[in-house]
């Protein structure tokens, strides 16, 4: 797997394991850029990072792992198959699923 596809599936366990981190509001904002993503890996992973970079505390716990402990759960190697563009979106869609906001669900024009 390649190091692009690594950080995004370690982005992926990352969050599962901080669900503190990510409150719905978070939650939301990464799941808005999901649909937007580009159909290249590195690109994905750059993305990723680039939205780490609005949230500090998601960015430096996220940065300051070793990737010894994100990967611990993983078979020796790492995982073992080449994961392609749509399954790694899939992964991002399964983990930040679109939702709308409680703000979201206000009428506009309403008192």
């Amino acid at each position: 797997m390649t190091s692009h596809a690594q950080t995004i599936r370690d982005f992926i366990d990352f969050s599962q394991k901080n669900l503190q981190l990510f409150t719905d509001e978070i939650s939301a904002s990464i799941a808005n850029i999901l649909p937007n993503l580009p159909d290249d890996i590195e690109q994905i992973s750059d993305a990723i990072f680039e939205w780490c970079e609005k949230y500090p505390e998601i960015y430096n716990a996220f940065t300051q792992i070793p990737s010894s402990i994100l990967g611990s759960d993983r078979a020796p190697g790492g995982y073992k198959t080449e994961l392609t563009v749509e399954q790694i979106k899939a992964e991002l869609n399964n983990r930040f699923p679109q939702r709308k906001l409680p703000s979201q669900d206000k009428p506009r024009n309403q008192p």
